[in-house]
């Protein structure tokens, strides 16, 4: 039995950094934080589609314990749990779509010289190493606040639709949290903050 609760849905901007990269200073991002760089290592992955919301979905698995005196379950267990996130980005380069998908490939170049011209180039397929990211989103809450969630270990996962029409180029992507079993039990996986009001002098 699962129960998908969305716990976010709207504009915002998403970095990307390797795992371990320190989590902002939250009392430097008052709000609204649509228009602050995080410090640090973190770096911007492109722009979101238009009308495309970002998702950030939990998925919490339980179990029902039953006996034979009662019809309904007496005690409910948890035995998994996902953390998803979800985007649509409007692709700009090949280096937004690279970065996105840092746990599975890497962006290759190869320099123009004597005929031979300039590529960026993204291999697909069978990595040799699934790397693991941290993602950090920041946008907007419904009291115009701030709202930050951090994911301190991602992967890359599920099927990457890259799309192209006549308007934009848009790449659908996915991560997967993964548990830090070193983080205190009940934030294993992210940690949502919001930032309702500014620091007081």
């Amino acid at each position: 039995m699962a129960v998908k609760t969305n716990l976010v849905v709207g504009q915002g901007t998403l970095y990307t950094a390797a795992t371990g990269e320190a989590l902002p200073e939250l009392d430097d991002m008052a709000p609204p934080l649509i228009t602050v760089t995080p410090g640090g290592n973190w770096v911007a992955i492109g722009a979101t589609a238009d009308n495309e919301p970002s998702q950030f979905e939990y998925t919490p698995t339980w179990e029902p314990v039953r006996t034979n005196q009662d019809t309904g379950p007496i005690k409910l267990v948890l035995t998994a749990e996902e953390a998803l996130f979800k985007v649509k980005f409007a692709e700009h380069d090949f280096l937004a779509w690279s970065t996105a998908l840092k746990g599975v490939t890497t962006l290759e170049t190869v320099s123009a010289g004597a005929d031979q011209t300039a590529q960026d180039i993204i291999p697909i397929g069978s990595p040799a190493t699934v790397n693991e990211i941290a993602l950090l989103w920041t946008g907007t809450n419904p009291e115009s606040g701030t709202r930050v969630i951090h994911i301190p270990f991602a992967v890359a996962t599920t099927g990457t639709v890259f799309g192209f029409d006549k308007v934009q180029t848009v790449y659908d992507v996915e991560w997967t949290a993964l548990t830090d079993p070193t983080a205190t039990a009940g934030e294993r996986m992210a940690k949502m903050y919001d930032v309702t009001a500014v620091a007081s002098s």
